[in-house]
C-alpha cells in the first residue's frame, strides 16, 4: 500500500459539514480522476438542483482513508484530519 497523505478538511458554513475541496486533492494527486471508499465512488456534493457545487468538493469522512484514482496509475490512499 502507498503512503497515506493527510489532507485537512474544511468546515463548509453553507452545508454545516466538513468537506474536502477537489482543488486540494488535485494539488497533491496529479491526474486524480475521482475518489472512492471501499470500492464505491464518492460523489461531489451538489446543490438543491443536484448540480455539482462550485468549487467542487466531497464530504469529509473523518478517520477513514479514501482512495484517489489516478489516470493510468494504481489507486493512492489519503486520509484527512
Amino acid at each position: 500500500m502507498a503512503a497515506v497523505i493527510n489532507i485537512r478538511s474544511r468546515f463548509d458554513l453553507r452545508l454545516s459539514q466538513q468537506i474536502i475541496l477537489w482543488n486540494d486533492i488535485i494539488k497533491v494527486f496529479k491526474g486524480a480522476e475521482y475518489v472512492q471508499l471501499a470500492g464505491t465512488f464518492v460523489p461531489y456534493l451538489v446543490n438543491d438542483d443536484f448540480e455539482d457545487m462550485i468549487p467542487l468538493r466531497i464530504a469529509a469522512h473523518p478517520g477513514v482513508v479514501l482512495e484517489v484514482v489516478i489516470t493510468s496509475a494504481p489507486r493512492l490512499p489519503f486520509s484527512h484530519q
